[in-house]
């Protein structure tokens, strides 16, 4: 824990500055070479504005402190833009605390973020003010990296003593506004946002405070819904045939149906999207929307929503990774009527539970040094999770682990897994996404440790039934310990719904699972 320890620190520099830099005279570069505020300050062609901000909010000297920063510093060019479109005559004239809370939200402590590690999507780690970045690669490489797709990246990768440096065109903006801020006020989304108004998903898409958890919006702007002749919501619920008879608010509404199809519980960017395992091109997500399912498929290099193989179409993002306070938003270029997909690969995280992001501050945010952990008791409010030990009293039985991502041989999913030490017949039970109705052969994918004999041992149950034989983690692998791939068994699904599954311990071995890949058979 000693790495989290470091982080909170870092965040507590940049989140506790008063109205005097507490570190002047501090500087304590790593290495040979300038820490961040000094190597700007000897810039002053490119960076004079900002050393001037950092100055002004009192949080220059911790700039410079012997930490892991990743920073994001706009040129001079940039600032000035950022004064006269605020209408302010200098940096002096910015109020300290909105100067502070530029500098945190232009700043990642406790990580740090090279260009290599830059993907079409989120940044793992929030800024200082607890928002996360999305990167945007556009056609050009290196010329066409964005930031919150407003703010190129004009040089990567500067050089500091503590941590990395990016230079950008221009100031970003901090998010203030949530999901349904952003769909209401834009003005091209009036059929949506007065759908989700009726329906009663304003709750769900506004930022609740105090709240962690994040959501995800597929966006359909009113142009899109003009095309497919609907030009007010009374005539999208005529589109859907709303004959239900239910009000808007109950989930059996065709309207609430609709919208709920449209939202994830989780803030999924692109790259999350678009990532598929080892051979498979095509995978089926839940949303918000009880019993349905989304197929998310790669054609060629063109991501699609619901794709057709006999019409060879599909739903397609327009734009992708827009930031809100509360989650992520993407834009689609269909209606994306609620749709039964054909059997795909089901890739279940053990970890992919909304209830996880809400309560672990390092929810799939890969530590660059150690791996780190979060425990849960019986007595914890954790309703996506049911276990039983042997005894009862263990203790560290269920535990949530996030490994370092520069470790090949801990390749997980999102770099986490599911760490479980139930004793011998314990037991933990959760439920699965949506998977639809047919024949699939079912894999785990675990942690092996090699070894002569083979242990760490389980058997799977679902829906009461056991699924194949004994499963055994450790002992499989002959070469050194990685990731590794074991058959469960075969089964048939005879309708498309949520499934529960068992594993019991039937050594007192501890084991790490990853996820469940439900392979279509038939």
């Amino acid at each position: 824990m000693k790495k989290i320890a470091i982080i909170i620190f870092l965040f507590s520099l940049l989140i506790g500055v008063s109205c005097r830099d507490p570190y002047q005279g501090n500087i304590a570069p790593a290495t040979d070479g300038s820490p961040i505020a000094t190597l700007l300050e000897s810039e002053p062609e490119k960076f004079s504005e900002w050393v001037e901000l950092l100055k002004h909010a009192d949080m220059f000297n911790t700039m410079n402190l012997n930490a892991s920063y990743t920073a994001f510093v706009p040129v001079n060019d940039g600032v000035n833009r950022y004064l006269q479109a605020k209408g302010y005559a200098s940096v002096d004239d910015i109020p300290v605390d909105e100067a502070q809370l530029l500098v945190k939200y232009h700043t990642i402590a406790g990580h740090v973020y090279p260009q290599a590690k830059f993907v079409d999507g989120l940044i793992p780690d929030t800024t200082a003010t607890g928002d996360y970045l999305s990167i945007e690669i556009r056609e050009g490489g290196l010329n066409a990296i964005y930031v919150n797709g407003a703010s190129r990246i004009n040089e990567v990768d500067i050089t500091v003593t503590n941590g990395v440096l990016h230079a950008i065109d221009d100031v970003l903006i901090p998010v203030t506004e949530s999901i349904w801020d952003k769909i209401n006020n834009l003005g091209n989304y009036t059929i949506m946002a007065e759908a989700i108004q009726r329906t009663g998903y304003v709750a769900t898409l506004q930022t609740v405070p105090g709240s962690k958890a994040k959501k995800t919006l597929f966006a359909v702007p009113d142009d899109v819904y003009r095309r497919n002749g609907v030009g007010s919501c009374d005539q999208l619920i005529e589109l859907l045939k709303n004959t239900s008879g239910y009000s808007y608010s109950d989930p059996l509404d065709y309207l609430r149906l609709y919208l709920g199809y449209h939202i994830l519980l989780q803030q999924t960017d692109y790259n999350t999207l678009s990532t598929f395992p080892a051979g498979v091109t095509s995978k089926n997500i839940a949303p918000s929307a009880a019993s349905q399912l989304i197929n998310v498929s790669m054609v060629g290099t063109t991501l699609f929503i619901n794709y057709d193989k006999q019409t060879g179409t599909g739903v397609s993002i327009t734009e992708s990774n827009i930031n809100a306070k509360n989650g992520i938003i993407h834009v689609v270029d269909n209606i994306m009527p609620v749709t039964t997909p054909e059997q795909a690969n089901v890739v279940w995280e053990l970890t992919d539970y909304s209830q996880l992001s809400s309560i672990i501050t390092f929810y799939r945010k890969p530590d660059n040094s150690n791996r780190v952990n979060q425990s849960f008791a019986l007595t914890d409010t954790l309703n996506c999770y049911q276990w039983q030990t042997v005894p009862a009293e263990r203790v560290n039985a269920v535990q949530y682990t996030v490994y370092n991502d520069l470790v090949l041989q801990y390749d997980f999913v999102n770099n986490d897994a599911l760490n479980l030490n139930l004793g011998l017949y314990g037991w933990i039970e959760m439920q699965t996404p949506v998977i639809v109705k047919g024949t699939y052969l079912v894999k785990v994918n675990h942690y092996s440790v090699n070894k002569t004999t083979k242990d760490g041992k389980f058997l799977t149950v679902v829906d009461g039934n056991y699924l194949g034989g004994e499963v055994a983690v450790n002992g499989v692998s002959t070469t050194t310990p990685q990731i590794y791939k074991s058959t469960i068994g075969t089964i048939a699904f005879a309708e498309t719904t949520s499934h529960t599954v068992r594993f019991i311990q039937t050594d007192t071995q501890s084991i790490t699972l990853d996820y469940v890949e439900f392979i279509p058979a038939n």
